[in-house]
């Protein structure tokens, strides 16, 4: 009998999700391999995954881990941030944007490093109503071997 209540009352929330909470309980974090082992330059690369990126969940970055002997240096909250740098600690910089299916382009700034380096959007939120077709990048200094991914998170 309680498997039975607990059954109908699961059953009964899950219908009563909308999506954004669906997206929050089921698919945090959503993320999707975009490319990998790629090499970045001074000439924009485009990346435009098989099928469109959702902008689900509360924040959303497009990932690039590295492979190679690249070193990265990053100073939360506010601090200066010296960014990635390569082995003789000369700085890398690197520009995204993302142009959604409907043509809108957003640049993204680097926002957080752990085991990757995340460029994501401060001035304003990504639009829920529309996918992420295309994404391109590219860097001051070559860099071998990147993988590129997408990343939606929800949380602190």
């Amino acid at each position: 009998m309680n498997k039975f209540l607990i059954t109908l009352l699961l059953a009964f929330t899950l219908s009563a999700c909308d999506n954004d909470l669906y997206n929050e309980l089921f698919r945090n974090p959503y993320m999707v391999d975009v490319a990998e082992g790629v090499k970045l330059d001074q000439e924009w690369k485009k990346f435009s995954p098989k099928s469109p990126l959702e902008i689900i969940n509360q924040r959303q970055w497009v990932t690039i881990g590295f492979e190679g002997a690249e070193k990265w240096d990053f100073i939360k909250d506010g601090m200066e941030s010296i960014g990635l740098v390569d082995q003789d600690d000369n700085p890398i910089k690197i520009d995204v944007k993302i142009i959604t299916l409907d043509g809108r382009e957003f640049r993204l700034a680097e926002s957080s490093i752990s085991s990757f380096i995340a460029f994501g959007i401060y001035s304003t939120k990504l639009p829920k109503d529309t996918e992420v077709s295309t994404i391109y990048i590219r860097s001051s200094r070559a860099i071998a071997d990147a993988n590129i991914g997408w990343l939606c998170t929800t949380g602190k």
